[in-house]
């Protein structure tokens, strides 16, 4: 197996089951290459939840697929020799734990997406022009290790 390592996002894995997506053949490519044993593809637990949740929702794809079949599709991901799914350091849970505490509305102070959006009720993502701060704002610190 090749030394090269790609974490990948879910929306990258939700491309590889609609072939009418422009970055279809992309995204499978490097998970063919994942199959073949060419290329190592890393994974969280949250991508894998994120790639569930979105192939499952109306709201988002053009297919949606049931529950079941979603979970097929993990288990199927997870079988390939070149994906691995990445371990959460254990101080994660309470660096959100005190992050939610030091809110004022359930998330990170200044993280919420709504306060990006300048909308205030429908999450999305920072606007261009917001989004270094986000990032600023919302980075955890270098060492999460513990």
């Amino acid at each position: 197996m090749s030394g090269e390592r790609s974490l990948i996002d879910a929306n990258v894995l939700v491309y590889t089951f609609y072939a009418d997506a422009e970055q279809y053949l992309p995204s499978r490519n490097l998970l063919d290459a994942a199959r073949r044993g060419e290329l190592q593809l890393c994974v969280t637990s949250q991508v894998l939840a994120e790639f569930f949740s979105i192939i499952t929702s109306p709201k988002r794809v053009s297919i949606v697929r049931t529950p079941h079949e979603a979970l097929e599709a993990v288990e199927m991901l997870l079988s390939l020799d070149g994906v691995t799914v990445l371990p959460s350091p254990p101080t994660v849970p309470a660096l959100v734990r005190g992050g939610i505490k030091g809110s004022h509305f359930g998330g990170v102070s200044g993280c919420h997406s709504g306060e990006w959006s300048g909308r205030g009720t429908r999450p999305g993502p920072p606007p261009e022009e917001n989004r270094a701060a986000a990032v600023r704002v919302c980075s955890l610190p270098d060492d999460v290790s513990g």
